[in-house]
């Protein structure tokens, strides 16, 4: 199978990544994308709802560029279902909210995206907590797994048959 390629009018963005060697941090520099015109995007939403074969799994991830609409990956779960397609989403804010829906397989936030997902305060979470609030995303039918991202934490994995931490 080929892959699709979209063409866009503006220049695609660029992201650096920087080592520091000496402590071992990492610093991003993410620079803001490209406007994307509404036709760029709806050429995406089309080529998903006509695409031969149907793929098994879809992956969604990042956040979305200027132009493109905060449902957008809940429009593409909404594709996924219709198609048969599990849908695996990895975003943040309102987009993420957006995200869970009928086509959604799994979705991957980090622990500071699930908790403005789940609309918690800040403060510490028991692994209780986030167990049974990613379980309640599944049970509702909102997504049939999530994987909450630690770091050196771990990650807390909620799917149909239950949950668990996995260490790092």
């Amino acid at each position: 199978m080929t892959r699709p390629q979209f063409e866009i009018a503006e220049e695609t963005r660029e992201v650096v990544n920087v080592a520091e060697r000496s402590s071992g941090s990492q610093f991003r520099f993410v620079m803001q994308g490209p406007s994307v015109r509404e036709s760029e995007w709806q050429a995406v939403l089309e080529t998903v709802r006509t695409l031969e074969p149907v793929p098994r799994y879809l992956v969604a991830s990042g956040s979305l560029l200027p132009g493109v609409p905060e449902d957008f990956y809940g429009r593409l779960s909404h594709l996924a279902a219709e198609r048969d397609i599990r849908l695996i989403v990895d975003t943040s804010g309102v987009p993420l909210r957006h995200a869970v829906g009928p086509g959604t397989f799994l979705i991957k936030p980090n622990l500071n995206e699930f908790r403005e997902l789940s609309g918690s305060s800040g403060g510490a979470f028991s692994d209780f907590f986030l167990e049974g609030a990613a379980a309640s995303l599944v049970a509702a039918g909102r997504t049939r797994a999530v994987v909450i991202s630690m770091g050196a934490g771990g990650a807390i994995v909620a799917t149909e048959r239950g949950s668990s931490r996995i260490t790092a």
